[in-house]
């Protein structure tokens, strides 16, 4: 990454950027060999396929304004759940994780801990680790996409199940997330450790957004079936302890199901801003019909995440605030990174 690429991350964090912050990459050389695993589990668990996958973006990738290439520990989100005595389903684009494992919330505490001898840390620690003794500067490593809270227990629960919880065992359903989101700060550090102690500095998550410090993406996807009253009792305290461990956080908000709950979000004062996901079946990032959930975002002094298309780019560079926004670009050619760079400067 560029001294100038670092400093406007930074000036995005402060939210004192003059000009939207841009990540974009393309391809720049044809012909390349594809890197095809030979199985789910080689795809997913071999730290050797990753570094073949990054070695590979590396020869074959150009990176435009902001943009820089990175590796992650990724095993799919939500995989702290399989290092708390759940399991993992390997599929082609993804990984679940399930079936689930707590047939009751009675006796939480001895039922619920982290199990750092399950096959999910040692495939997250020989992954990271990989990664990090490999960049060698050229390339930042990011962690696993561990998730916490309710999106964690409804995993090892069952969703059905952890809805009912909320009515009948609400007091056990809290000390459960109390305990993944202890479990979550303590893999987050360990990694983070792992790929410190490599020469890195700084962080990145699933969103490829720099930080100097340590930042992370966070979500409830659980939270598109339960009400604000809900969001606010078993949601909003998890992600007070998640924004007070983090220097910086963005709040993933996944389609229409999560708006009832954008007001309270934007209340919260540790958390920096929102990325905003529509979801299947509806316009996409750049269509009239968001903007008026954009400017209430950015009206609130939040910092605004999306992704988008080359066209849609340009429209969203000409109609937002530049301040705290970040666009992660998916772009064909140089031409076309160029247009949208020009947009920026409109």
């Amino acid at each position: 990454m560029t001294l100038e690429a670092a400093r406007l991350y930074g000036q995005f964090w402060a939210r004192k950027n003059e000009r939207a912050v841009l990540y974009m990459s393309a391809p720049r050389r044809e012909g390349a060999a594809a890197v095809i695993p030979e199985s789910l589990q080689e795809r997913w668990e071999s730290p050797a396929y990753r570094q073949r996958e990054i070695e590979h973006a590396l020869l074959t990738t150009e990176y435009y304004a902001e943009g820089f290439p990175m590796a992650r520990a990724n095993i799919g989100p939500g995989s702290l759940a399989a290092m708390m005595g759940g399991d993992h389903i390997l599929q082609r684009d993804t990984v679940w994780f399930g079936p689930a494992v707590l047939e009751t919330l009675a006796g939480i505490d001895d039922a619920l801990r982290l199990r750092w001898e399950s096959p999910m840390a040692a495939i997250t620690e020989g992954i990271t680790r990989q990664l990090a003794a490999n960049s060698r500067g050229r390339y930042l490593t990011g962690g696993s996409d561990l998730c916490n809270g309710l999106d964690v227990l409804a995993s090892l629960r069952g969703t059905q199940a952890l809805l009912t919880d909320l009515h009948d065992s609400p007091e056990e359903v809290k000390r459960a997330v109390a305990i993944i989101d202890g479990a979550w700060r303590e893999v987050f550090a360990w990694q983070e450790g792992i790929i410190a102690r490599h020469g890195q500095k700084g962080s990145v998550a699933w969103i490829p957004l720099w930080c100097e410090g340590r930042w992370d993406a966070l979500q409830c996807d659980f939270a598109a079936m339960i009400s604000p009253d809900h969001f606010k009792e078993f949601v909003v305290p998890s992600l007070c302890e998640a924004t007070a461990f983090l220097d910086h956080a963005i709040y993933h908000l996944d389609g229409a199901g999560q708006i009832p709950h954008l007001d309270c979000l934007l209340a919260l004062p540790r958390l920096d801003g929102i990325q905003w996901m529509p979801g299947e079946g509806v316009p996409d990032e750049s269509d009239d019909c968001w903007f008026p959930l954009y400017e209430k975002i950015q009206a609130a002094g939040k910092n605004l995440t999306l992704f988008c298309n080359g066209a849609g780019a340009q429209k969203l560079l000409r109609r937002l605030s530049p301040t705290g926004l970040f666009l992660c670009v998916g772009v064909s050619n140089k031409a076309e990174a160029e247009a949208v760079l020009a947009a920026r400067y409109f």
